[in-house]
């Protein structure tokens, strides 16, 4: 992807960026003044943004993520668990019901198939319509405010990193680093037969072994409730997880009760009583202690050709890189079609450069984008892998 277009395209997000950035860092956000931003950029998730026509499904799902957005005081509310892509979700949901709200205002007419298709009956579509016009209608005009609320992290997300006091650490950074934990996963690999053929429902590749985790997805949406149970369960041998973030203790792991191809890579960790620890965003790196980290590596989403220069797109800012360009946002959804997208990696680069400078003894990161297709991850296991073998070599 040309830079012009990356730069021309982080010009045209950039205060949707910031909102969300602001959010993310637990800030209540009026959106109300970036309704031109996002229909002249027509972001990924909302390319409805940017058209005449009223985009019912759109403002349906929006509605939908969000029960009390039509309230009298209804705010847009993001979740922890899915830390800044919620933020981002928020505020991009925030825009559309606000915008579409503005097209039904000024007298656009919404399509009947599009209401057939969203809606039980007609009575139900013109409801739902005028509330969405009466609490949103004006949005931007006369103190007509749009909120999204700010982010509040979970205090106990963050699992007790105390055991690496004194002992090789390593630390993985980026949400793509989940997939590490769960190669690691004793309760993974006693359920490996039932999730491969979980995962293998529906896909017309050929089996391989990520169809264990493509399982993995398809049980933690299915059944939530097996999920604490399964991490009480690691917990108890060496894998600690919370919400998001999780601490390894290799010394405690069983060679059997891991990926196979994570089998080599494990022995080394295992003679040195490593602890790896994964946190998912820029904010969790502030709270770490200052422990014996051999390694950082950060993961993150991407679709462009190679690991290049990342454009953060609040602020037009570069991260050197390759010969590619792609524009570095908190989610690709917020991106316009047409441009290389990564997902946090400038942000995290940054976070880990600033922490070099107050702390000297730092390493230097290791980056690796987990590539993507038609907007999923096909490299997951790939890039945790690329992330256990650099601790293995640095223990």
């Amino acid at each position: 992807m040309a830079a012009s277009a990356t730069l021309a395209a982080q010009a045209a997000i950039a205060p949707i960026v910031a909102a969300v950035d602001a959010v993310a860092q637990g800030h209540d956000v009026d959106v109300s003044p970036l309704l031109a931003a996002v229909r002249a950029s027509s972001p990924r998730a909302y390319p409805g943004a940017g058209s005449d026509d009223v985009d019912v499904p759109s403002l349906v799902a929006a509605l939908g993520r969000h029960a009390h957005a039509l309230d009298d005081d209804g705010v847009f509310s993001p979740t922890f668990d899915d830390g800044d892509e919620a933020a981002a979700r928020a505020v991009l949901d925030a825009l559309c019901v606000a915008l579409e709200a503005k097209k039904l205002a000024h007298g656009l007419v919404p399509q009947a198939a599009a209401l057939k298709a969203s809606f039980a009956s007609p009575a139900e579509a013109k409801a739902v319509l005028q509330r969405v016009v009466a609490r949103y209608g004006r949005a931007g005009e006369d103190g007509v405010d749009v909120i999204v609320a700010g982010l509040e992290p979970s205090a106990a997300d963050m699992p007790d990193i105390s055991i690496a006091s004194g002992r090789p650490a390593h630390i993985v950074v980026g949400a793509p680093g989940g997939r590490l934990a769960a190669l690691l996963s004793p309760s993974v690999r006693r359920l490996r037969v039932e999730l491969a053929l979980l995962g293998r429902k529906g896909s017309a590749g050929a089996a391989d072994d990520d169809d264990v985790y493509r399982g993995l997805a398809v049980l933690d949406a299915d059944a939530p409730q097996t999920v604490a149970e399964r991490r009480a369960r690691d917990a108890d041998e060496g894998v600690v997880r919370g919400e998001r973030s999780f601490v390894i203790d290799a010394a405690r792991l069983n060679d059997e009760l891991v990926d196979r191809r994570a089998r080599a890579a494990l022995l080394a960790l295992k003679r040195t009583k490593a602890v790896i620890v994964g946190v998912p965003d820029a904010g969790a790196l502030l709270a770490l202690p200052a422990v014996d980290w051999r390694t950082a590596t950060i993961l993150s989403h991407g679709d462009g050709q190679d690991d290049g220069t990342l454009v953060d797109a609040a602020t037009g800012h570069l991260w050197p890189g390759g010969s590619g360009v792609a524009l570095s946002v908190p989610w690709r959804g917020l991106a316009p079609a047409g441009v290389d997208v990564d997902e946090g990696g400038f942000a995290l680069a940054q976070a880990w450069a600033h922490l070099r400078l107050v702390r000297s003894t730092l390493p230097a990161c290791l980056r690796v984008v987990v590539r993507r297709r038609d907007g999923r991850p096909i490299d997951d296991s790939d890039a945790a892998l690329t992330a256990l073998t650099a601790c293995a070599r640095a223990s």
